[in-house]
C-alpha cells in the first residue's frame, strides 16, 4: 500500500473537513433565516469533528504522533490549511449563492470521496467513513433545499447561484485531481474499485441541469 497517497488523501480530508466547518461558523450569524443559522451550527460541528477524527488518524499513522498527548489530535477553525488541494477554498464566502454553492459542489465531493472508503483496504479510514456519511447525508439534504430555496426566488438570485456554482466547478475538478494519486489508492484497494468522480458526478446532475451548467469536459471523466 503506497502510504504516502494514504497519508495525502488523510490530510487533504482533514483539511476540507476544517475549512467546510469554517465556512459554516462564518455564516451562522448571516443566514437567511434563525432556522438557518442553527442547521448550520449543527453541520459545522458535525465538519469539525470529522477534522479532529481524520487528524488523530493522520497523526498516528504518518505524522510520527503516536505517543503525544491527547490534544495533539485537535483541530481548531484558525489551524492552517496545509494541503494543496484545498487553499482555493480557504476563502470568505462574501454571499449566500456562494455558501449554497460550495455546500452543493464541494461538500458533495468530499462526502463523495469518503464514501469511496467504506470498504478501504486501510483499516482506520474504513473504521471511520460509515458514521461520517451518515451524518453527511443531512448536510446534502440542507444543500440541495437551499439550492432548490434560490432557485425559486426569480432569475437575479438564480444567476447569482448559477455564476457560484460555474466559478467552483473548475476547483472543484482541480480537488479530485489534486487531494491524492486516486488511480493508485484504488489498485490498492484503499479507495473503491470505482471512479469517485463518476459516482459525484451522477449526484451533483439534477443541480447542474437546473442550473443549465455541465461538468468540465477532461479526458476519462463522466459527463455530468
Amino acid at each position: 500500500m503506497a502510504s504516502e497517497a494514504v497519508s495525502r488523501l488523510t490530510l487533504g480530508l482533514r483539511d476540507s473537513k476544517q475549512v467546510l466547518s469554517r465556512v459554516m461558523v462564518s455564516w451562522m450569524v448571516r443566514a437567511p433565516s434563525l432556522e438557518t443559522d442553527i442547521v448550520l451550527a449543527a453541520l459545522a460541528q458535525e465538519e469539525l469533528g470529522h477534522a479532529q477524527v481524520l487528524a488523530g488518524i493522520y497523526n498516528r499513522n504518518f505524522a510520527g504522533n503516536g505517543d503525544k498527548e491527547e490534544n495533539a489530535d485537535r483541530v481548531t477553525l484558525k489551524d492552517p490549511v496545509t494541503h494543496p488541494a484545498v487553499r482555493p477554498f480557504d476563502r470568505p464566502q462574501e454571499t449566500w449563492p456562494e455558501v449554497v454553492a460550495l455546500l452543493c459542489l464541494w461538500d458533495s465531493a468530499v462526502t463523495t470521496m469518503v464514501d469511496s472508503l467504506r470498504s478501504s483496504a486501510f483499516g482506520p479510514l474504513r473504521h471511520v467513513a460509515e458514521k461520517m456519511c451518515q451524518e453527511e447525508a443531512n448536510h446534502w439534504v440542507f444543500a440541495r433545499a437551499a439550492a432548490a430555496d434560490l432557485l425559486a426566488r426569480g432569475p437575479q438570485v438564480s444567476e447569482s447561484l448559477r455564476a457560484a456554482c460555474k466559478r467552483l466547478l473548475p476547483e472543484v475538478d482541480q480537488w479530485f485531481r489534486e487531494i491524492a494519486d486516486i488511480d493508485g489508492l484504488r489498485r490498492d484497494g484503499v479507495v473503491a474499485d470505482g471512479l469517485p468522480l463518476a459516482s459525484y458526478a451522477s449526484k451533483i446532475g439534477p443541480i447542474l441541469e437546473d442550473l443549465k451548467l455541465a461538468w468540465p469536459a477532461r479526458p476519462g471523466a463522466p459527463a455530468a
